[in-house]
């Protein structure tokens, strides 16, 4: 008896240990799909935040190359406006050279305009 006692001891352990490793094993398993699930939405977070970082670093480049673009519009019409600002200094400095023998010009007529007045009043007063 005691030996059956035993056994059945033994059957009832054996049953407990079967029903606490099925709890175990089911508990295991259900912790794995939780672990599964939170790995595949990390995952999918990850890539979200990726996909994000792109589009961000390519708005970014595209901003930097309208940027540049702009500073090359800019120096290009700073490099028309100076070549016109040339051009017309040495317009301006042509039309003072050209005035200036004109004013010369004039006033040497003045002064033989003025020699000729001069002789003609000599010429009637004698």
């Amino acid at each position: 008896r005691s030996l059956e006692g035993r056994i059945a001891g033994l059957e009832e352990v054996e049953a407990a240990l079967r029903i606490e490793f099925v709890t175990t094993q089911d508990a295991l398993e259900e912790r794995i799909r939780g672990l599964e699930a939170e790995a595949k939405s990390e995952a999918a977070r990850a890539e979200a935040r990726a996909e994000a970082d792109s589009r961000d670093n390519q708005d970014s480049r595209a901003k930097y190359e309208r940027e540049v673009e702009r500073a090359d519009a800019k120096q290009e019409e700073v490099c028309t406006l100076e070549a016109q600002r040339t051009q017309l200094t040495a317009q301006l400095e042509t039309q003072r050279t050209q005035l200036t023998a004109q004013v010369h010009e004039l006033e040497e007529s003045q002064r033989t305009v003025q020699r000729t007045l001069d002789q003609a009043r000599e010429a009637f007063d004698s």
